[in-house]
Order: C-alpha cells, then sequence, then structure tokens
C-alpha cells in the first residue's frame, strides 16, 4: 500500500472514532459493566466508578 493510502486509511479511521464518540456521547451511552477488567489487579485502582445521574447541588448559584 502506498504512503497517501495508508496516510488516509488512518485519517478515515480517525474521523470514524470521533463521529462514534460525538454519536454515542450525544445519546447518553453508558459503557458497560467491565467484571473482567476488575479482576485484574494493577487496574484494580484505576477502574472509575460510574457517576451519578444527578449530582446533588451545592454552594451558591452564580
Amino acid at each position: 500500500m502506498s504512503r497517501s493510502g495508508r496516510t488516509g486509511l488512518t485519517l478515515a479511521a480517525i474521523l470514524a472514532a470521533g463521529a462514534g464518540g460525538y454519536w454515542a456521547g450525544h445519546r447518553n451511552l453508558a459503557l458497560p459493566a467491565t467484571p473482567w477488567l476488575q479482576a485484574v489487579a494493577w487496574v484494580e485502582g484505576t477502574a472509575a466508578a460510574p457517576a451519578s445521574a444527578n449530582p446533588a447541588p451545592t454552594g451558591p448559584v452564580i
């Protein structure tokens, strides 16, 4: 494959990933639970807990 072909394919993949992320973000899609990820010892502390849908407001409104 030529260099321009690889570059075009890379840009198309980046564009598809960005468009997919944008689409998923606007539809409030959540990631599924990953129990297999919690089984990995060194990743255990890095897995984020899901955020609550409506956090309680605090402090004055500006």
